[in-house]
């Protein structure tokens, strides 16, 4: 691919994903068809079609986008701290859901297709593996910690998704890293 048709397949990539985002917005994702994104992206079909086979394969190419974009923040913050503090982890990840809103509130709406999209999606795993400084009685008062962690997480930021990100990051950070100090005492 020379170099023109990259940029061009680079800015349809991004034209179709934002596009998709913002539909996100307003729609539930069954309701969200190929012609939509293809219309508010202002493309064809065929674009649509050369970059992705439909829009389950869509929301999964953002959701890996984002992986992506967390683990390179966290990697960036851990090279100039290695001792990065949890709640540094945590607003990162509150950051990247907020930025990333309508991918997120899509969980909520359980849609069995999307499901293992989300299975496989663990915002905060690099938090748990930051926790690894925090006093455990044992191993596996660890795991359970860890495990709470994780669950008490995900049920705090869909709280906050279902209140569209009205509090502040920083707020929420300093919440949730008191119920991860609470599980380790």
């Amino acid at each position: 691919m020379n170099k023109r048709n990259a940029e061009t397949f680079k800015n349809n990539d991004f034209l179709i994903k934002s596009s998709f985002l913002k539909l996100l917005l307003d729609k539930d994702f069954p309701k969200i068809t190929v012609d939509m994104i293809c219309s508010e992206a202002n493309i064809n079909r065929s674009t649509f079609y050369f970059h992705f086979s439909d829009k389950y394969m869509l929301f999964k190419a953002i959701g890996d986008d984002i992986k992506e974009e967390l683990s390179e923040s966290l990697r960036r913050i851990k090279e100039t701290d290695p001792k990065t503090s949890i709640k540094s982890c945590v607003s990162i990840g509150l950051d990247v859901i907020k930025k990333y809103m309508s991918y997120f509130s899509v969980r909520s709406q359980d849609i069995q297709d999307i499901k293992d999209a989300y299975d496989s999606f663990d915002v905060f795993s690099d938090c748990n593996a930051s926790a690894s400084d925090l006093s455990y009685s044992s191993d596996q008062g660890k795991e359970y910690v860890e495990i709470g962690i994780r669950s008490g997480l995900e049920t705090v930021t869909d709280a906050w998704l279902l209140k569209k990100c009205e509090d502040d990051v920083k707020t929420l950070a300093d919440t949730i890293c008191r119920i991860i100090k609470m599980g380790c005492d």
